[in-house]
């Protein structure tokens, strides 16, 4: 045989004897069985941490079956022991469009790989569904994938710590159980003759492409000299190397385990090196993470919402943690080897440890759903607790003690006598104060049979309770009710309405008729239904008397319909006055100024200032009686409201106003003002009005007026705004009553009349008049045009 092939085949028996030693286990037979029984209480600590915590925690074989579900799984599905032994496949307990998934999903986490958590819709033996996020982790033996552990959640809920610490630890134990190796062989002078693809790949290049490289090629220069150095003393010594080291890669630390092993030829002389190395940082932080998980697990069992221990057969407490020691006022240390009754009062002392010592020794559980007892603190305040009791037994199956997790629920048992309280006050009320209220009041279940009604139901409708309670309100309704409303046909149709649709409020009028005892009287029926509450489900029916009411409403209508008939009448008068006075007023003015032009100078000064009064006074009451005239013509003479163009409108009184625009200087802009229902003869009059008074009450600049329209909900806002001398505060409402002035007619002349015209006009199309003005800083008068189309 040949040089060569000797040293092939004497390199491959060293791969061979390399991967021995590596898989070989290095502990004695002391050291395994010890690693056995540790194995052993390790499982039953699993265990017994499985069946303590609020989470269902499970393991499955390879097809699915489980083979282990702690109790809570065993509530939450509804299931018993009896059905686990019988056997149980979790595809069962997923609904069937969720099987297939599971199923892939199951041969995914037996391959090994990490799936986080999984979102199915269970289903209990009840068939009730509900979400659930399950984790599984690979359950490893001899190297090979046997099943499945791990935790599932109710994911409705919150998800609690003992959750978040077992996905923790699952993910940790799956990077380390999958870690690759890296394989390569050097010569003498520790350069490369070959490697497998996952160092190639580490390193970044083909496999082949590794012979006649050093690792100065690959590593920074201090961790090239550092991997020479270990290689030339492996050489030298002969003997094989377990090196666990860090460096830095692309800027991130790497550590790796590596395994280095002389390389001998048939003569024994050492020809190079063989090296397998692991990349152990994912276990090196997973070591670290684990830690922290164990110290949380440690924080989370001291830290937890509620109390935890456990005693034994004698009924010694031998583990207890800080939350049960804080709540009862001792220190853990204080507790620990204390008899469990001794912190229970003493009535319920003794019988605790009769029940206790009879549950372990038959080996019964104490309470499958919990249990209170009264517990005693160490200064001496009695406390009201919620217990859960889980027997512990070990690998033979001997109970050993129990396991308890402690609620204080003081603040509970508080909280149910204040309600029990309340509920007494709730039936006070009921009777005392509903009973004595002047609102009808029914009160009906679920399926509308009347649970109470209170006195003034009874004297409005003629009812006595004690015929009507536990009835079905259809059928009084039909029998006994109906025939006392004046429309009895609309009553019954609404009110049914609300029983068929039992969503909604209803509220309408109804006229009960008077009958022997009954009086008549009008009342407003007012239903709701009742969402919360022992009565969940059903209504409650308010009848208020509204009949002073409705006769109070009845008289306004009358009044309102003699006021307007008054108010019309007064137009009329008006207008016919005003009217009929133009004849003989006209006469007195026309003899008057037939005197003033005939006699003047003739007669003495005091007779020509007398006729000069009279003609004056004669003027002016003409000019009045034409005002009124306008005036009572607003309501009496005014025009069908039709769509009118408030710019066309605008523009026309401004043709009217040419002149005054003229001589005063005014400028007048405006806003583009929309289509409005009015009377456009008075809503010329309306423009011309307020934008003549702008130029009347000018200061001693020219006039600037500014009309504008704004939309503003259902009504137009129109403005005219001016630069003149203002107006006053006080006087802001006085300007709108008829014949009222603010200056003397020498002053500014006029009737007194044009605002009252403006106010009448706007009133007219349903529309208010104002003004805002600082006397000396100019005036803003406002008024509203519905928008909707008025029709008269």
């Amino acid at each position: 045989m040949k040089d060569e092939d000797k040293t092939k085949e004497q390199l491959i028996s060293e791969l061979v004897e390399l991967r021995r030693r590596i898989t070989e286990p290095k502990t004695s037979e002391i050291e395994h069985k010890r690693a056995e029984e540790t194995l052993r209480e390790s499982e039953q600590r699993f265990r017994e941490l499985a069946e303590s915590l609020p989470e269902i925690i499970y393991e499955i074989d390879e097809s699915g079956n489980l083979t282990f579900l702690n109790r809570v799984g065993l509530e939450v599905l509804g299931c018993s022991q009896q059905d686990f032994k019988q056997g149980l496949n979790v595809l069962q307990l997923l609904i069937p469009e969720d099987r297939e998934k599971a199923k892939k999903d199951i041969g995914r986490a037996l391959a090994g790989e990490h799936l986080g958590a999984l979102e199915y819709t269970a289903r209990r033996k009840d068939v009730t569904e509900f979400r659930v996020a399950i984790y599984a982790s690979a359950i490893i033996r001899a190297g090979k994938s046997v099943g499945l552990r791990g935790i599932i959640t109710d994911i409705t809920e919150r998800r609690g710590a003992e959750v978040l610490l077992r996905e923790s630890e699952n993910k940790h134990r799956t990077l380390l159980e999958n870690l690759p190796q890296k394989i390569f062989f050097k010569d003498k002078k520790s350069v490369y003759i070959s490697c497998n693809e996952n160092y190639a790949r580490d390193l970044k290049i083909e496999p082949e492409d590794i012979a006649g490289k050093t690792d100065y090629d690959f590593y920074p220069k201090e961790l090239a000299e550092k991997y020479r150095a270990d290689d030339k003393r492996i050489m030298e010594s002969g003997k094989v190397e377990d090196i666990e080291e860090g460096y830095i890669q692309d800027g991130q630390e790497v550590v790796v385990h590596t395994v280095k092993t002389p390389v001998e030829d048939n003569n024994g002389s050492v020809i190079g090196i063989l090296g397998i190395f692991w990349d152990i940082t994912e276990r090196k932080r997973a070591d670290k993470a684990l830690k922290e998980s164990e110290e949380r697990f440690r924080q989370l069992y001291d830290e937890a919402p509620i109390g935890y221990h456990e005693i034994d057969r004698e009924g010694k407490i031998v583990r207890v943690n800080e939350t049960e020691a804080r709540l009862l006022g001792y220190e853990v240390q204080e507790m620990l080897g204390q008899s469990v009754w001794d912190f229970i009062t003493p009535e319920q002392r003794r019988l605790a440890r009769q029940t206790i010592k009879e549950k372990i020794k038959k080996g019964l559980p104490l309470a499958e759903d919990g249990f209170e007892r009264k517990y005693v603190t160490k200064d001496g305040r009695p406390m009201d607790v919620y217990i859960m009791d889980r027997l512990v037994v070990d690998d033979q199956g001997r109970v050993t003690g129990i396991r308890s997790t402690v609620q204080d629920i003081t603040q509970r048992k508080r909280a149910e006598e204040a309600l029990r309280e309340s509920e007494e006050r709730y039936r006070s009320l009921t009777d005392d104060v509903l009973d004595s209220s002047a609102v009808g009041i029914f009160i009906l279940d679920s399926k509308f049979e009347v649970v109470w009604v209170n006195r003034a139901l009874e004297r409005y409708f003629g009812l006595d309770r004690k015929d009507v309670i536990g009835k079905d309100k259809r059928t009084l309704i039909r029998g006994r009710i109906k025939d006392i409303f004046e429309d009895p046909q609309r009553f019954m149709d609404k009110v049914f309405a609300t029983y068929d649709d039992n969503t909604h409020i209803e509220n309408f009028e109804c006229h009960i008729l008077p009958e022997g005892e009954r009086e008549e009287r009008w009342v407003e029926h007012w239903s709701q239904p009742i969402r919360l509450g022992l009565y969940a489900g059903g209504r409650i029916e308010h009848y208020a008397d509204i009949t002073e009411r409705k006769n109070a409403e009845e008289k306004l209508k009358e009044t309102m319909a003699e006021l307007e008939r008054s108010n019309i009448e007064l137009e009329q008068f008006a207008y016919v006055a005003s009217h009929d006075l133009q004849e003989p007023l006209r006469m007195v003015a026309s003899y008057t100024q037939l005197l003033a032009r005939r006699y003047k100078g003739e007669l003495d000064a005091d007779a020509d200032e007398f006729i000069s009064y009279a003609v004056d006074g004669a003027d002016r009451m003409q000019r009045m009686i034409n005002a009124l005239l306008v005036y009572s013509r607003v309501g009496t003479r005014g025009k069908r409201f039709e769509p009118t163009n408030c710019e066309a409108v605008l523009k026309h009184a401004l043709d009217n106003l040419q002149m005054a625009v003229e001589e005063s200087g005014a400028e007048v802009t405006h806003d583009p003002l929309p289509t409005v229902s009015a009377d456009a003869s008075q809503l010329l009059q309306l423009f011309q009005n307020l934008i003549a008074n702008a130029i009347k009450f000018r200061s001693h600049e020219p006039p600037r007026i500014h009309i504008g329209a704004k939309r503003k909900e259902n009504d137009w806002l129109f403005s005219v705004k001016d630069n003149g001398i203002g107006i006053a505060e006080e006087f802001a409402e006085r300007i709108f009553i008829i014949f009222q002035r603010l200056h003397p007619k020498s002053e500014y002349p006029g009737t007194g009349i044009g605002l009252s015209v403006c106010k009448k006009i706007v009133e007219r199309h349903g529309g208010r008049i104002w003004v805002e003005s600082e006397l000396g800083k100019g005036a803003t008068f406002y008024f509203t045009i519905p928008i909707e189309l008025n029709k008269e």
